[in-house]
């Protein structure tokens, strides 16, 4: 997660690397929601993992390889570069990023090979199925309130203030 700990928000994104609503909401709402309520203390922001294919398994097990403190501007930028390697042959192009994140080629094979992180990442998509009933990417808490698909940044506003006053 980001943000205070403490916030009396919480937002929990259920999201897929390949998704393109993820990738807009991460590019068109997220930076503004992070600076105004994020940064501020007032959310905690908490990234899960939904992958909807198996090239989004494959990435999502490369963000959960980086350290810790570059997990969410590798996600960030994985999100931003989709194009480069949403593509028929995808391992070259997430190498590249992946170098910039601080995995080597070795890490990047080693990561893609890792077995415990790949039944954790399953299993906590099962869960999320199973328990919380998401179908669809993305899929958002606001406070344990399901808002579903794309959405505005007002529509963050909105609930945050709704669940503050």
């Amino acid at each position: 997660f980001i943000g205070n700990e403490n916030a009396p928000i919480t937002i929990i994104e259920y999201a897929s690397m390949t998704c393109s609503h993820c990738a807009d909401f991460h590019a068109g709402v997220y930076p503004e929601l992070k600076e105004k309520y994020v940064d501020t203390g007032i959310v905690k922001f908490i990234f899960r993992e939904f992958p909807i294919d198996q090239l989004a398994v494959a990435v999502s097990m490369l963000g959960r390889c980086v350290e810790d403190e570059k997990y969410f501007p590798f996600i960030n930028i994985l999100f931003q570069q989709r194009a480069q390697w949403l593509i028929e042959q995808p391992i070259e192009p997430l190498k590249n990023l992946s170098k910039q994140a601080g995995l080597t080629n070795k890490l990047f094979d080693q990561c893609l090979k890792d077995q415990e992180l790949l039944d954790s990442l399953l299993s906590s998509k099962k869960y999320a199925s199973e328990k919380l009933a998401v179908t669809s990417t993305p899929t958002f808490f606001i406070n344990n309130k399901m808002i579903i698909g794309s959405q505005s940044f007002e529509t963050f506003e909105n609930e945050i203030q709704n669940n503050i006053y």
